[in-house]
């Protein structure tokens, strides 16, 4: 079950359509 900080996540990448600003947006770096 995924927690909701990862659902947070998916959206923001779903949203930006790139891995790099989805993470900036979210504030964490990429893995």
């Amino acid at each position: 079950m995924p927690t909701i900080t990862q659902l947070e996540y998916l959206l923001a990448v779903d949203k930006e359509r790139h891995f790099g600003k989805a993470a900036r947006e979210c504030n964490v770096s990429q893995p």
